[in-house]
């Protein structure tokens, strides 16, 4: 099942929106508001090309219906985005690693796109889950769902954080 989410942020660079979109003290604060029990960067480095490779773990507050928990059989779901951002195109590949790995597969590219004024965070994904008896589109459907609803709720929340977090005066 396909994820796609394009959305424009007014009033800032390209450049500055992407040191925000990495910053620490911004995802702390758009954990909760994204549907995030726990967010945690556990590893971040910075290849000679400039290629940011980071891995985030993971931990949804949403209640996990139950023919997911009879899916991935853990009562606490969490995951880890491994990211790679390339700067010279502007473009974040992700992927999901978790306990679910042999049945849950979810990868994606962000693409963050100079657009007038402002910047394009454009997301496309795939999510596939095998599981039997049709669950896995029921599933899919409730974690694309979830994860499209968590994408605009930061959305809406970046912009806000941008608009009061603006650039330091020179």
């Amino acid at each position: 099942m396909k994820l796609h989410v394009d959305q424009r942020f007014a009033r800032v660079t390209r450049e500055r929106f992407v040191a925000t979109y990495f910053a620490e003290d911004f995802n702390d604060a758009v954990a909760a508001i994204s549907g995030l029990k726990s967010r945690k960067l556990v590893e971040e480095h910075i290849e000679p090309d400039g290629t940011r490779v980071r891995r985030v773990r993971m931990q949804p507050s949403a209640r996990i219906p139950p023919p997911i928990d009879r899916v991935i059989g853990s009562a606490t779901v969490a995951w880890d985005e491994v990211q790679r951002y390339h700067p010279s195109e502007h473009l974040l590949h992700f992927h999901v690693e978790s306990r679910a790995a042999e049945r849950v597969r979810m990868a994606g590219v962000i693409r963050f796109l100079e657009d007038g004024d402002g910047v394009r965070r454009v997301i496309d994904a795939e999510l596939t889950i095998t599981a039997p008896l049709g669950l896995g589109a029921l599933i899919e459907r409730f974690v694309i769902a979830e994860t499209d609803r968590g994408y605009r709720r930061m959305g809406e929340f970046l912009q806000r954080w941008l608009d009061e977090h603006g650039p330091a005066s020179s």
